[in-house]
């Protein structure tokens, strides 16, 4: 009896020890501010030291829309987000979880027409990714 519960021990070990590592690399989305000077869209997360973009975010552009959209895998957002911006280029950003299941949360961009949505590119620092919509030029 004594082995049984011991073998049933060592089981339920191994599987803790996948179940562990795979939780180790979500990615917890706290806030997005977008900073209109720089023009450019900052996620705050909590760090995770262990979280790298297995897949780069690939961007869909929806120009009959006027909507572009990346996804970013193996990510929780705390609360989903529709910020309104007063850009001449960008009119609005909706961060959401896509999907429970698949952690999966979606970055669409309205921009105008005058936009070319190709110049997004998506930078990860420590626990901040930063959208980037246009180069920044610095000023004197």
């Amino acid at each position: 009896m004594k082995n049984i519960f011991i073998k049933l021990f060592c089981i339920f070990a191994f599987i803790l020890c996948f179940a562990s590592t795979a939780f180790a690399s979500v990615l917890n989305i706290n806030s997005a501010v977008y900073d209109d000077s720089a023009s450019m869209l900052v996620i705050n997360s909590t760090d995770n030291d262990e979280f790298n973009f297995s897949i780069k975010p690939k961007l869909i552009i929806m120009s009959e829309e006027n909507k572009a959209y990346f996804d970013i895998a193996n990510t929780h957002l705390k609360s989903a987000q529709d910020i309104v911006v007063n850009s001449p280029q960008i009119n609005e950003i909706i961060i959401k979880q896509l999907s429970e299941p698949s952690d999966t949360v979606r970055v669409q961009i309205s921009y105008n027409e005058e936009f070319n949505p190709k110049n997004i590119q998506l930078k990860k620092l420590d626990n901040t990714l930063f959208v980037r919509f246009k180069t920044t030029q610095s000023q004197n």
